[in-house]
């Protein structure tokens, strides 16, 4: 393969890299993302992702808390799509995970991480905490459902949550959506549906909203998707962003932010990013390899250059003398 062969090649790789990773550049750009911390009351010290757009900070806030083992990261993307929506979005590793010190605690422990965070924006007068929005997921979801918050927050959703009947009524929390996805073998699907209609005071249909005491619930149910898939799933995600518009905003608006658009840019530039580093090694290692080729064919053309020579110089000297008449003696 010719060197301009390699470079265009090259040169195609780098533009498929750039073109991939534009939209995470941009997401980046129009919503950074700045970590945070806060401490406990017990003394924890509690990091946070604040994500949130600017002129975003008197908006509606949402606190997103993981599952078991998990970080604050996993709750990026929809962090990303409420951010699109101008909500101030918390990310927050619980005490024991990600960044976050201390041991895991029961849920009772982990609400302390979310009084925290909360007073923490207060202190820094980050979002209007008197809307706020709670989303766990796993785990998060068990923790936000037992929160003290979950009395004055305006919306609540679990995401495939632990849950349990006795943490909820017909009242409170305040407009909650349950999510569960057929696919999801890790939580126990009967307990969140008992919960949902234990807030419902009966036994009504998934996928519709029903009113109560002046309260919405809602039981999610989606096909398919795993237990850490379905925090990636685009109707999820949808549904959310309408769920915290709706009681968090005072009207639904639609997803407008694209998670399937992030996951296949991020592929695209992991593909571009490997060609770029191929192209480049093959670049360089075919110009070394042209390097030493030239190197040794100089050394070759020098050798016969130089056997020519001598073979030259040895035919002249045999002419000279035959022509002289000077010859070796001939052996009897």
């Amino acid at each position: 393969m010719t060197i301009r062969i390699r470079l265009l090649c090259l040169l195609v790789c780098v533009l498929v890299f750039s073109v991939g990773l534009s939209p995470t550049v941009l997401m980046r750009y129009q919503t950074p993302v700045t970590t945070d911390t806060a401490t406990t009351v017990d003394g924890v010290t509690i990091v946070y992702d604040l994500v949130m757009r600017a002129g975003a900070s008197d908006r509606p806030v949402a606190v997103l808390l993981h599952g078991f083992a998990g970080n604050r990261g996993m709750m990026r993307m929809i962090a990303y799509a409420l951010a699109d929506r101008d909500f101030v979005c918390a990310a927050v590793d619980l005490r024991g995970h990600g960044s976050s010190e201390g041991l895991m605690g029961d849920l009772d422990a982990f609400g302390n991480d979310v009084d925290a965070v909360l007073e923490s924006l207060r202190a820094k007068r980050v979002g209007d905490t008197s809307r706020i929005v709670l989303i766990g997921h796993s785990m998060g979801g068990g923790v936000l459902l037992r929160s003290r918050y979950s009395a004055s927050a305006v919306a609540v959703v679990g995401i495939a949550p632990v849950a349990s009947p006795e943490w909820v009524n017909t009242t409170l929390p305040q407009n909650l959506l349950l999510v569960l996805s057929t696919g999801d073998v890790v939580i126990n699907a009967t307990a969140v549906t008992q919960t949902f209609y234990q807030s419902v005071n009966g036994t009504r249909g998934a996928n519709t909203p029903h009113t109560i005491n002046g309260t919405q619930r809602e039981l999610l149910v989606v096909e398919g998707v795993d237990h850490l898939g379905i925090l990636y799933h685009e109707p999820v995600i949808g549904e959310i962003v309408k769920w915290s518009t709706r009681h968090g905003v005072g009207g639904e608006q639609t997803l407008t932010f694209h998670p399937l658009v992030l996951h296949a840019s991020a592929y695209v530039a992991l593909a571009g990013g490997a060609f770029v580093i191929f192209g480049g090694l093959s670049l360089a290692l075919g110009t070394r390899r042209r390097q030493r080729a030239a190197a040794s064919g100089y050394a070759d053309r020098k050798t016969l250059a130089r056997t020519g020579f001598v073979a030259i110089a040895l035919g002249g000297s045999s002419a000279l003398s035959r022509r002289s008449g000077f010859h070796s003696p001939s052996v009897m």
